[in-house]
């Protein structure tokens, strides 16, 4: 997946620190005309689409990314993750 043009992998190690991603799933949604941001619950969603707020979560994304691993630097970590699964299995 990580090798298609319009997907942008990046991980985030655990050792990190604090950053916005922990405090749950966001998208911020950007069409021609507006941009909304998405926040899914258990049982319910809610869509933000007052200016501040969506500042706010452009802010939140913009820390998240300055955290995160390079595209390269994950895919390199999933590979050895997965490769160690695969290597720590009974025959």
């Amino acid at each position: 997946m990580a090798r298609r043009p319009n997907v942008d992998l990046r991980g985030l190690r655990h050792d990190s620190g604090s950053h916005p991603a922990l405090e749950g799933p966001s998208h911020l949604i950007e069409t021609e005309d507006s941009t909304v941001v998405l926040l899914e619950m258990r049982n319910s969603a809610l869509f933000l689409h007052e200016p501040q707020d969506v500042s706010s979560y452009r802010q939140a994304a913009a820390r998240v990314l300055g955290a995160a691993m390079s595209p390269t630097g994950s895919a390199k970590l999933i590979e050895h993750i997965a490769e160690s699964a695969e290597g720590s299995r009974d025959p």
